[in-house]
């Protein structure tokens, strides 16, 4: 993933034949190895709260615990994977990618009365990690904020299927923050901290171009 593009992501292909001589043309239908998580909104809700009147400042937002690398038509991690924003997010991580902005995003206002829609989506390869070990974790969503001159973080496990992200799928993510999140980067936050509303669904296709060789 250090060398992806999110504009020109590679895409992946198989099938199955029997070569012949006069045998038929074979179809490849191509889709990203990578996939999207996009986020439609992100609301603050602290009302009952003795700090119901503090805005998040400061809120980044990326993804922790992504595979550097992942065989193109593998059903599982790599026996000898690493991480990118393992347990955290990683400066030098980012430094090292072509596409940092493909699992990072800053910028956004502080949230108060107003919801925020951030304009960008975030991408990964997949994970099939669906437990946490020393050396094993699940691809994580981060919201991070500062509250009152303190930085929490809020993160969030991406599931599918009672595993976690697969490709060529889009994960689409409604959020209410409504406490204080954690002081750790990697503890996922409870029910009484944030509210999401999620669905999955198939990575919107643009026009299909057909191509011969």
């Amino acid at each position: 993933i250090t060398y992806e593009d999110h504009k020109n992501p590679i895409m992946i292909a198989d099938t199955v034949t029997e070569v012949m001589k006069d045998s038929s043309p074979v179809e490849l239908r191509f889709k990203p190895l990578l996939c999207r998580i996009r986020i439609e909104e992100i609301k603050r809700d602290f009302k009952g709260k003795p700090y119901e009147d503090l805005p998040i400042e400061n809120i980044r937002i990326y993804l922790t615990n992504v595979l550097r690398e992942q065989a193109v038509l593998s059903t599982e991690n790599s026996k000898n994977h690493t991480y990118i924003n393992f347990r955290g997010l990683s400066e030098q991580d980012l430094k090292e990618m072509k596409d940092p902005y493909i699992l990072y995003m800053d910028g956004l206002e502080s949230l108060k009365e107003k919801s925020i829609t951030p304009k960008e989506c975030l991408y990964c390869y997949p994970n099939l990690t669906n437990h946490e070990s020393a050396s094993e974790a699940m691809t994580r969503l981060v919201i991070e904020g500062m509250i009152n001159g303190v930085t929490y973080y809020y993160p969030i496990n991406i599931f599918q299927d009672g595993q976690n992200i697969k490709g060529n799928t889009e994960y689409v993510f409604d959020i209410t923050i409504r406490s204080l999140g954690n002081l750790n980067p990697d503890i996922v936050v409870n029910p009484l901290q944030i509210s999401i509303n999620s669905h999955i669904q198939k990575w919107e296709e643009n026009e299909e171009e057909n191509i011969v060789y």
